[in-house]
């Protein structure tokens, strides 16, 4: 899924852009925090 929406950023013109292989899974089996939007 998120690689097709890669691909759309893409096509607008996006381009500094990462698609993570097995996605949010993969990185919380990989032992790295999620990431969190700064608090206001």
């Amino acid at each position: 899924m998120s690689e097709i929406a890669a691909r759309r950023l893409v096509r607008h013109g996006y381009t500094n852009l990462w698609n993570l292989e097995g996605g949010m899974v993969a990185w919380r089996q990989r032992g790295y925090p999620p990431m969190t939007a700064p608090a206001k």
